[in-house]
């Protein structure tokens, strides 16, 4: 028996609270990811998108959710432009008092939020895949995503040439 097209995915910009997280919602016949927005632009978008996606992470090994750092965000929104600009990951470390820093550099990319989640997606995916293990030079991005000892996490996002994108993810 045929019921009809099955649910489709379908990116829909609604305004949250600023810590709510992101969650699907069904409508008729359709999924609608809800994407947490407090105020205009991907960089907002893309810092909730950025914490919800670590916390998923996270969840997996029932670790405590860290924190959304939103009063970070002006300072490494202009930390990654700053690693942008100088083409080095790391190059701003500290300037925001992080504690840790991942950093997706020039991955391949364009200028629409899909594109920039999947890219960060892929980013962290292959960042959880050095661990487990405790050899920082090794594990490093792995023992950041998974450290108790941080509460709050932070990103900026710069898209240079509208097909590369610098993320910095910041750790307190």
């Amino acid at each position: 028996m045929d019921r009809g097209p099955k649910p489709r995915l379908v990116l829909e910009d609604v305004r949250l609270r600023d810590d709510a997280p992101l969650r699907l919602r069904k409508r008729k016949r359709h999924w609608i990811h809800v994407l947490a927005q407090p105020g205009p632009g991907l960089a907002r978008r893309g810092a909730r998108f950025c914490r919800d996606a670590v916390n998923a992470d996270r969840a997996t090994l029932s670790l405590v959710a860290l924190k959304s750092w939103a009063d970070s965000l002006p300072c490494i929104s202009r930390q990654t432009d700053l690693d942008a600009a100088t083409g080095t990951a790391h190059a701003h470390f500290g300037i925001c008092a992080e504690s840790a820093q991942n950093t997706c550099p020039g991955w391949p990319t364009d200028t629409t939020f899909t594109r920039e989640a999947a890219t960060l997606k892929s980013c962290l995916a292959s960042m959880w895949a050095e661990g487990p293990g405790s050899d920082y030079s090794t594990h490093g991005h792995y023992i950041n995503m998974t450290n108790t000892g941080y509460t709050k996490v932070g990103c900026g996002f710069h898209t240079d040439d509208g097909a590369t994108a610098w993320i910095d993810i910041d750790f307190r």
